[in-house]
């Protein structure tokens, strides 16, 4: 048991002599558009969300369900939609001066909504509301690169697992050399 805790204080230390510093903008493409990430030390982390995760929330009704809409209002089902949210956390390592690697671990909710259209118009906007049907949590993989492209400005790119897809962005890392 001794040796484990040792591993743990000391490996961070070795694998990054350096303190990085830095935060960026990224996207799980083509999913989640927008998105945070924070370089520490040797640690990473993102926040990433669904573009279309701002525009619904304003029109979702928590109180009402999809059996509610239909059997009790009547109204009619007009469309269907994702929302997905991550967080993720990791290690980091600088495997050059111009390349530091990520990997991470994370959780990812997703929200299955629905549309519906109120002929009366008494709820939402002009009568379309959504309603939120069912949440799922799943386990994220995460991982990649960022790659130095000139001074402290970094381009990141790397894969997501939950929802599947294309980890892109851009960072300020601030380091020594």
């Amino acid at each position: 048991m001794s040796r484990l805790l040792l591993f743990l204080i000391l490996a961070p230390q070795v694998v990054c002599a350096e303190q990085l510093t830095g935060l960026g903008f990224t996207a799980n493409v083509p999913k989640q558009t927008l998105g945070g990430v924070i370089v520490y030390s040797w640690t990473y982390a993102d926040v990433k969300v669904s573009r279309n995760f701002v525009g619904i929330w304003r029109d979702t009704y928590e109180n009402i369900s999809v059996r509610e809409a239909v059997y009790e209002f009547g109204d009619s089902l007009i469309n269907s939609a994702r929302t997905y949210k991550t967080v993720d956390a990791g290690v980091r390592a600088r495997l050059s001066y111009l390349t530091t690697a990520y990997l991470g671990l994370g959780v990812t909710e997703t929200r299955h909504l629905y549309q519906f259209l109120d002929d009366f118009r008494i709820l939402g906007r002009n009568g379309q509301y959504w309603v939120e049907h069912e949440v799922d949590y799943g386990i994220n993989v995460n991982g990649g690169v960022f790659l130095r492209v000139a001074g402290p400005l970094h381009g990141q790119i790397g894969f997501n697992t939950n929802p599947r897809g294309l980890d892109l962005g851009v960072a300020i890392i601030l380091g020594s050399p």
